[in-house]
């Protein structure tokens, strides 16, 4: 992508650069890190909502930030120029919210409990990619051989949500899984033709 194609893309680009700021910034300001992270006792206790949000600035390390804005990169700046801006901001703004949702209600007793992260809201913008181009090739450094999109859609939700009930590692796989589903419902709603386009696609797949 060249910087004109970034430019044309400018929801993107702001979040992309904030997400990128703010958590470098983090990474040296422990204070920084306690305010944006998302605590569900301490949001709850608080009547805080903030961290909705701000904990989608804030990366645990090198590795997460990085991860996730090269997936950012790939898929969200082009993404908005098919959806528009005011829908893509939506769509990212509101998965944010949906993505953690269900963790927060499940830890609001557990003050031990803390998520960070921009990979909810990511997911969203996947799996409305998906929905857009279900044909697309995909492949990633933990799975390098391209596979069609609508495959790793499925493959990607599945495992989420197997490694969600089952999983204890300190990835947020419910985040992810209810980010996709976000993604999904958001899209179809926002852009009730794609949804069908893609309706049609699986139709004419299977028939």
């Amino acid at each position: 992508m060249d910087l004109l194609f970034l430019l044309d893309s400018p929801v993107a680009l702001t979040i992309f650069a904030i997400t990128i700021i703010t958590s470098l910034m983090a990474f040296q300001n422990s204070d920084l890190m306690y305010k944006f992270i998302l605590n569900p006792s301490r949001m709850i206790s608080n009547r805080d909502f903030g961290p909705f949000f701000t904990s989608g600035l804030i990366h645990a390390n090198w590795s997460h930030l990085l991860f996730n804005m090269i997936t950012f990169y790939y898929f969200a700046f082009p993404l908005e120029q098919m959806m528009g801006p005011v829908k893509f901001f939506l769509l990212y703004v509101i998965s944010l919210v949906i993505a953690s949702a269900p963790d927060v209600y499940r830890h609001r007793d557990n003050p031990g409990y803390n998520a960070l992260g921009a990979s909810g809201a990511i997911s969203a913008v996947l799996l409305s990619m998906v929905l857009y181009y279900p044909e697309m090739k995909l492949a990633f450094i933990f799975f390098p051989i391209p596979i069609p999109g609508w495959l790793f859609a499925l493959l990607y939700m599945g495992y989420s949500y197997w490694a969600s009930r089952n999983s204890n590692d300190n990835i947020g796989h419910s985040a992810h899984l209810w980010g996709g589903i976000a993604g999904i419902v958001l899209t179809t709603i926002m852009s009730p033709q794609v949804a069908l386009n893609f309706v049609y696609w699986v139709i004419d797949k299977v028939s």
